[in-house]
């Protein structure tokens, strides 16, 4: 008889997997903790109605707003009949669906519209260049200049993703993509309850991937900034550096190799899930994260800049910090994160600017050079790697 031995895992790594057909629905199933399914429009379609009966037996899939506005359609095209009477029977939205009734958006609206629009910036990436080009020149660049503005874009740190997901058609009027990611993500980490997100969208796909890489980096670097305005002296190196994502000289400031005294005690650590399953492509992710994430977002809430580094003096923490191509060669430290002023971007939030490096941040694949051992940069990534290893030889030893 073989001994199941439990795996237990930090907060914070992904789990990428492939899947079969007939075993969409198995993760959902047999997934041991109160569980929320989550659908994008994408799901909706002829071929899939025996999965959307699959699934209204035994959940009560969420249907944000977004969604429902989208899945207005159904009620116009007469070749959708059959999906209209499962999704809106006599007119009126099945009672098996339900909205966000634990109020997941409404709990910090200024975080989630922050966020939001961080992601809908990236779907704009070209849209607002080829407008501003059109504004100068009085025509819109096609052919090889289209080409050339999206190689300039590329050049300046903007990801290929994010260059895939903005070279598609943009409407400003949907947002559904966006609002998915965020609750998918955001979730989790105020009620307890993981998340199944079923697309059959690319791009929500990769916007819910980018979202939990900017939450990781953001909750990396609050946990970095209140422990530099609670223990400064453990931070001893320090020298001036000049970057374009700080108003005037910015500094960087040595760190720990390895910092993983800023997690809060492993007994104190509640962990939750975000699963993204691609039902057109057969692939997912899960996103293993920490409620403890909730007190960083509740501070991104009520603070500006969101991780305030040096509350005397307004200047805040980019924990990814930019590689040094001014002195490559003058700094022996490998470790390190930036504080500055952040300048300031306006986009459509009411709730006034946000930092600019964020919105940078948020579309760079690294911003640190690939196969550098400082590429673990946040708090948790040494103890998911020494880990993993470790499993990955445990395995191969059987």
């Amino acid at each position: 008889m073989t001994t199941l031995h439990r795996k237990v895992l930090p907060p914070f790594f992904k789990h990428y997997f492939n899947i079969l057909p007939q075993d969409i629905l198995n993760q959902v199933y047999y997934n041991p903790h109160p569980t929320d399914l989550l659908l994008d429009t994408s799901v909706f379609s002829i071929s899939r109605i025996p999965l959307i009966l699959e699934m209204l037996i035994s959940h009560s899939p969420i249907l944000l707003d977004p969604v429902l506005n989208e899945l207005e359609d159904l009620k116009v095209k007469p070749e959708l009949a059959k999906l209209r009477e499962i999704v809106f029977p006599g007119g009126l939205l099945n009672i098996k669906f339900k909205a966000d009734v634990y109020g997941v958006l409404k709990l910090y609206p200024r975080f989630s519209t922050r966020y939001i629009n961080l992601l809908r910036w990236r779907r704009q990436t070209i849209d607002k260049e080829i407008r501003r080009i059109e504004q100068e020149t009085g025509c819109k660049p096609v052919g090889k200049k289209r080409a050339d503005l999206i190689q300039q874009l590329i050049d300046g740190g903007i990801a290929t993703q994010t260059i895939k997901i903005a070279n598609k058609e943009f409407r400003t009027e949907r947002i559904a993509d966006e609002v998915l990611a965020l609750f998918a993500v955001l979730s989790p980490i105020v009620t307890g309850r993981d998340c199944f997100l079923f697309t059959a969208d690319e791009d929500v796909f990769e916007q819910t991937h980018r979202l939990t890489q900017m939450l990781f980096d953001d909750y990396g670097a609050y946990l970095i900034a209140k422990d530099l305005t609670l223990n400064e002296t453990r931070y001893r190196h320090r020298h001036p550096y000049s970057s374009p994502l700080f108003t005037g000289d910015a500094e960087a400031i040595g760190r720990s190799a390895h910092p993983d005294y800023l997690l809060p005690p492993p007994a104190l650590v509640k962990t939750c899930a975000t699963t993204v399953i691609d039902i057109g492509r057969l692939k997912g992710f899960t996103w293993v994260s920490a409620r403890n994430m909730e007190i960083a977002i509740e501070f991104q809430e009520h603070d500006l800049l969101g991780r305030r580094g040096d509350p005397g003096m307004d200047r805040s923490i980019l924990f990814t910090s930019l590689h040094y191509k001014d002195k490559p060669s003058c700094c022996k430290e490998k470790y390190h994160f930036v504080i500055g002023t952040p300048l300031l971007l306006t986009l459509s939030d009411e709730y006034g600017p946000m930092p600019v490096f964020d919105l940078i941040r948020a579309n760079m694949s690294s911003i640190e050079p690939t196969g550098r051992q400082s590429k673990i940069i946040t708090p948790f990534a040494y103890h998911q790697q020494r880990l993993l290893k470790r499993l990955m030889l445990n395995k191969r030893r059987r």
